[in-house]
């Protein structure tokens, strides 16, 4: 690899590729009767998507991923968003929580939400689209003057889920349902807009296919959303 990042073949001198996947260095391989040594470059699976031909360094999805995840990012956060303003999680429902010895009651005002490190790993599948992270509320609490992240209100998912059904899969459902702490209640829900933040990344073996059947399914989630079908 050059100084600025860069593979550089050491077989044939050009960027993009290293030796092991240098066609002009299997065809050389090949007409010089090294047919074993071509035939253990061919079988070697790169370590991020598991096909044989290059390795991880020269791994288009891989590659290609992490520039596919900023179109994703969006529609992801907006159907976060959507998933909570159902659940009466909007900015400015009023919620509360218990103390740590559950001897006082604090007071709240949702603000946002934010995404904690939602990793892209799973391939998306006809029944498995993937485990949704479950995410944090930004509240500011009231009598403290403190804007803190909490966890969601349990239970607060039931309300929704007759519409959320049509739009998430069996596994994200399922996953849903565990979604949050015993001690936290909604006292008066909102469904008004709600910014989402957090971070999002491809995980280890993630490819464009997979990102791109996401981003299919949430754009087609979106139209159904401003349709108000879901």
């Amino acid at each position: 690899m050059s100084w600025n990042g860069t593979v550089t073949c050491g077989h044939c001198g050009y960027r993009g590729h290293n030796k092991r996947s240098c066609n002009d260095y299997k065809q050389w391989l090949k007409s010089s009767g090294r047919e074993d040594e071509l035939s253990r470059i061919s079988t070697r699976k790169c370590g991020w998507c598991k096909q044989t031909g290059h390795n991880v360094q020269t791994c288009q999805d891989k590659k290609n991923s992490k520039a596919k995840l900023a179109e994703l990012e969006p529609l992801f956060k907006s159907h976060m968003a959507h998933i909570l303003r159902l659940a009466g999680l909007g900015k400015g429902a009023l919620i509360s929580r218990e103390g740590a010895w559950g001897d006082e009651t604090k007071r709240g005002i949702v603000i946002g939400a934010r995404v904690p490190h939602q990793r892209f790993s799973t391939p998306y599948s006809g029944s498995r689209v993937h485990n949704l992270s479950e995410p944090r509320l930004i509240v500011f609490w009231q009598g403290e003057n403190a804007t803190q992240e909490a966890w969601l209100p349990r239970g607060a998912f039931s309300i929704s889920e007759p519409s959320l059904k049509g739009t998430l899969s069996e596994v994200e459902m399922s996953g849903i349902s565990s979604w949050g702490y015993g001690s936290t209640q909604v006292l008066t829900p909102s469904k008004a807009p709600l910014s989402v933040g957090g971070t999002l990344e491809v995980g280890n073996g993630q490819t464009v296919a997979a990102l791109e059947k996401w981003i299919k399914l949430l754009t087609e989630n979106a139209v159904d959303v401003e349709r108000g079908s879901v």
